[in-house]
């Protein structure tokens, strides 16, 4: 189904204030189909490109043991830490700050977000622009996107391990940080024997797909671009959590 270029993404539409998070959805890659998408996402691996994996970990690692001194509770930390760390990489003038906006904004970054969180996250945004000053509108956007995508999936990654006890690997297939992937189907289409008109909606289940032997980021025409530093960042995280050193993720 990740593969068939009739299940798409549905379409979001540009409305909203000028800089705000309805305009950023209509503006990134995961919510975009065909050539938009193909470019926005273009954007992200060069800025991906520039990133070293092994040095956002320890960039990871520094971080969330200065915050553990903190005392900053789990839920903050494992958000708050490697998305201070990968804005760092990134070129944020104030990580932290960053990191901080980025947390305002992820709640409403998915269509459906009621007008309050909405209204929270334009201002976030508006502040995490800034620390991207004299970057071009386009790298801006992909920073962002990075950013905001990787907050609450790389937290969601590290809960899980630490709840189950179990291995990043093991984490990742048995509760995914994104459960489940939604599609609109472009035209007639049969899923799994089962047919689907045009306009009908198909929800995947990622961790009833999930082959137990493989640790999938997705796959098909929409992998996620950054699971070597997501893995990375996570394994950072754990490492100070859990009081030890993790073996590194395959």
């Amino acid at each position: 189904m990740l593969s068939d270029e009739r299940l798409i993404v549905a379409p979001v539409v540009d409305e909203g204030p000028p800089g705000g998070v309805r305009r950023l959805r209509a503006a990134v890659s995961r919510f975009a189909e065909g050539p938009d998408h193909a470019h926005r996402r273009g954007l992200l691996e060069a800025e991906l490109a520039r990133v070293d994996p092994a040095a956002l970990g320890r960039t990871t690692r520094a971080g969330t043991e200065r915050l553990a001194g903190e005392g900053r509770p789990t839920a903050e930390l494992v958000r708050r830490a490697p998305t201070a760390a990968l804005a760092e990489h990134l070129g944020a003038a104030d990580p932290l700050a960053a990191a901080d906006a980025v947390l305002a904004i992820a709640p409403a970054y998915f269509p459906g977000a009621d007008d309050v969180a909405e209204a929270v996250a334009d201002a976030a945004l508006h502040r995490l622009r800034k620390c991207f000053a004299g970057s071009d509108d386009e790298t801006t956007t992909a920073r962002v996107t990075l950013l905001v995508q990787a907050c609450d999936a790389t937290g969601a990654l590290v809960e899980a391990a630490l709840e189950s006890g179990r291995p990043l690997e093991q984490a990742l297939r048995l509760r995914p940080p994104l459960p489940a992937l939604r599609r609109v189907a472009a035209a007639d289409v049969v899923v799994a024997g089962t047919p689907v008109g045009a306009g009908e909606w198909v929800v995947i289940d990622v961790a009833a797909a999930s082959d137990p032997e493989v640790v999938t980021f997705g796959l098909g025409r929409r992998p996620c671009p950054a699971s070597e530093h997501a893995l990375a960042a996570a394994a950072a995280v754990l490492d100070v959590l859990r009081g030890r050193d993790t073996p590194p993720p395959r």
